[in-house]
């Protein structure tokens, strides 16, 4: 039955691989997840038991005993800082999770078109973009409505995405910047005492919602089934995630983390990402520690088409003591 249900999940997505390509703006909270899930591949919206959940799936704040907290720190080419934080915490008879993620680089250089040849202008730009996320989680069993949908442990979540955006210095023509919202939805719920699903859908508001001053621009949605396997005996955690971006196709994240002793943890992972009309394999690795509820992580990236992105990302966080009936912590 659980195979059966797994199977369904990503078959359904799998037919609605072929749109038509289109341009969509960049997501920072594609990277900035903190460096568990990039150490896993970003195999991980099946499992999302702690801070990362804001920005992987928002109904894994369900997932915590009291209060969480993540942050990450990295830099693409060594020159682009990815900052990440975020919290959450027992309010309004559920969870509320609170995360922010900011990109920011300097010194980009201005160029004008002299007939069909580009001249530098000697001006230098930055750009800098701030996006905040505000989530809630709960589990259905205390939503009236709910509690008929037989599905085991089901918890559902959602997160608004508040982006501000632009670029400032480098006279008139890189003057401009954007703001908008967007909206992420999400569940999870038991198969078995070993297997969790989640499935996650990112930007699933339509349409401009990033203005800027003379025209729009939207954020890709995206819909992510993912399946976790908790291999108990191994102290371990399996995950396969099927993430289909809007007008690019699907793309697999597969990984896991092994907990060989009781403080420390192993990872490696496949990251697929778009790439030039195609797709992209990254590889990634990682490892863990957590002592009292405090953890820090570390995780090794690699872009395949481009190779100067391939980043370290570090964080340190607070999960405190899992709970006991979410099977997908007892891997850890």
């Amino acid at each position: 039955m659980k195979i059966r249900i797994c199977l369904l999940v990503f078959t359904i997505l799998f037919l609605f691989t072929n749109i038509s390509l289109a341009a969509f703006e960049f997501d920072p909270t594609d990277i900035g997840v903190g460096a568990r899930p990039l150490g896993m591949g970003k195999a991980y919206v099946g499992l999302s038991d702690d801070g990362s959940a804001i920005f992987m799936n928002a109904a894994g704040l369900a997932n915590a005993n009291d209060y969480q907290l993540i942050s990450m720190a990295g830099n693409l080419m060594e020159e682009i800082p990815y900052t990440v934080l975020g919290g959450s915490f027992k309010a309004l008879d559920g969870d509320v999770g609170i995360g922010y993620v900011g990109v920011s680089t300097t010194g980009i250089q201005g160029s004008i078109l002299v007939g069909n040849t580009p001249e530098a202008t000697g001006d230098a730009a930055n750009y800098n973009n701030s996006t905040f996320v505000i989530g809630y989680a709960r589990e259905t069993e205390d939503i009236p409505l709910l509690q008929a949908i037989p599905l085991s442990n089901m918890r559902i979540g959602a997160g608004l995405k508040v982006i501000s955006e632009g670029f400032s210095g480098g006279g008139a023509t890189f003057e401009a910047s954007g703001s908008g919202f967007d909206l992420d939805i999400a569940t999870m719920f038991d198969v078995d005492e070993d297997v969790t699903v989640g499935i996650s859908a990112k930007n699933v508001i339509p349409g401009e919602n990033i203005r800027w001053k003379n025209s729009g621009s939207e954020l890709p949605m995206t819909i992510t089934p993912g399946v976790n396997w908790s291999l108990r005996d191994l102290n371990a955690n399996v995950g396969l995630d099927a993430e289909l971006i809007e007008s690019r196709g699907m793309f697999l994240h597969f990984g896991g983390e092994w907990w060989p002793v009781e403080y420390a943890a192993i990872r490696m992972g496949l990251d697929q990402k778009p790439s030039a009309g195609d797709r992209a394999t990254n590889l990634s690795a990682g490892l863990g520690m957590r002592y009292k509820g405090f953890t820090v992580d570390y995780a090794y990236h690699t872009y395949e088409d481009i190779a100067a992105f391939t980043t370290h990302y570090f964080s340190i966080g607070y999960i405190g003591e899992p709970r006991e009936n979410l099977l997908s912590n007892k891997a850890n």
